[in-house]
């Protein structure tokens, strides 16, 4: 180890004459640790706004088919939905003028279904609890990363980011949220 306390070497900390390459190599390292830091800082900011944002709306499946989430929320546990029109037994809309009326209907109850069909042992507290009004997006976007805990790492961490996309977007959609209420 040069210097750091080894009798006869300068010690690049203490004096002056230290190596120019190691105090570089020292700033850099410095350098590089700040920005990561800063990254970290920032994006846990941003995190916190988007989990506060999301509990302040309140769980809204007939938002979510109106602006046609579907997709969205079942692709992030494929075959979910399929599921789900089995177990609840639920019927396709009817093919009459009020077409787009019914697919929202449908779309709602499906939706609707998703905590008690995929919610675990804590989502399902939380929407079933007497102590509260209702449920927050933030907790439906919570029933998925609850539900992901079963799975494989890989599948985990898809199910994860596929949550978090589906979260972003109902964060960024706020508006459209607070003017259909």
């Amino acid at each position: 180890m040069r210097g750091a306390g080894c009798p006869g070497l300068p010690d690049p900390f203490l004096e002056g004459t230290g190596d120019y390459h190691w105090r570089k190599r020292l700033q850099h390292q410095s350098r590089i640790a700040a920005i990561a830091f800063g990254e970290i800082i920032r994006r846990s900011g941003q995190a916190g706004k988007m989990v506060e944002q999301l509990g302040g709306l309140e769980f809204n499946p007939e938002f979510l088919a109106r602006m046609n989430c579907s997709d969205m929320i079942f692709d992030i546990i494929p075959g979910s939905k399929g599921d789900i029109v089995d177990t609840y037994k639920i019927k396709r809309t009817p093919n009459n003028e009020n077409m787009k009326k019914n697919k929202i209907m449908r779309e709602t109850q499906i939706i609707n279904l998703v905590p008690d069909f995929l919610g675990g042992e804590y989502s399902q507290k939380v929407f079933s609890s007497g102590f509260r009004n209702n449920a927050s997006m933030f907790d439906f976007i919570n029933i998925f990363t609850e539900a992901a805990k079963e799975m494989t790492p890989a599948k985990k961490l898809e199910t994860e980011e596929k949550a978090g996309i589906l979260a972003n977007w109902i964060a960024k959609n706020k508006r459209k949220f607070n003017a259909l209420i």
